[in-house]
């Protein structure tokens, strides 16, 4: 059995706390190991939460950038997967993911002229203030996932989605006897037949605030597919 020792890591409280991983890894995995355990030591000892999106904090390290994106990440994963529980549609992720693809969504049974119509997501989220009077949603592709997104010729259509949170994690989510609240907001985008873009690593794109990702607009979209529409 693979030994452990004790790590000390500094915590964005100025302290040393220690850690646990294994003696005999490379310190990749090592430091995959720790992210749990480093993650609920910061927030136990430290008494703050880890990440925190915005600029007004600086000198995060690799690991903690880590444990941020992945919690981020799963809440855009369960507001996802709300909306489609809430539609009736069953949602499931390909593995591997070769083809710039994140979810498929897919209404079992005859919702137009085609049966069990399906839609390819690519989904993203950022944490970011309010969007105030702002008519768009401006988010930052890699170029690679906007030309995946741009192509006119996918058999199952796809969308980007961006879910927007506030970025103090403690105000993702109200709960209530009554009622489970989830914030911020989904907005959504289909960028197919977009013209190519000059640019080398990344294209900013436009997504309009309109296109809030709800069961209705979720609906309408597998509606359109089912009868051999555009999205």
């Amino acid at each position: 059995m693979a030994s452990a020792k004790a790590r000390l890591r500094p915590g964005p409280c100025g302290g040393r706390h220690p850690v646990v991983c294994r003696a005999d890894m490379s310190n990749d995995r090592g430091n995959a190991l720790v992210v749990g355990e480093y993650s609920q030591t910061l927030r136990a000892r430290c008494g703050r939460r880890v990440a925190d999106a915005g600029p007004r904090r600086t000198g995060r390290g690799p690991l903690i950038e880590m444990v941020h994106s992945a919690f981020q990440e799963q809440f855009s994963v369960a507001y996802l997967q709300a909306i489609c529980a809430v539609a009736g549609y069953v949602v499931y992720s390909p593995i591997p993911d070769l083809d710039k693809l994140d979810w498929t969504v897919c209404a079992p049974g005859v919702q137009g002229t085609l049966r069990s119509p399906r839609l390819d997501i690519q989904l993203k989220s950022q944490r970011r203030e309010a969007l105030g009077s702002r008519s768009d949603v401006r988010y930052e592709l890699d170029r690679p996932t906007h030309d995946a997104l741009a192509a006119r010729n996918h058999h199952v259509p796809r969308i980007l989605v961006l879910v927007l949170l506030p970025r103090d994690e403690d105000e993702w989510m109200h709960q209530t006897e009554a009622q489970l609240s989830l914030r911020r907001c989904a907005y959504w985008r289909c960028l197919a037949g977009e013209p190519p873009t000059p640019n080398a690593t990344s294209v900013t794109v436009s997504i309009p605030r309109a296109q809030v990702l709800s069961v209705a607009a979720l609906k309408a979209i597998m509606h359109r597919i089912a009868d051999g529409e555009p999205i």
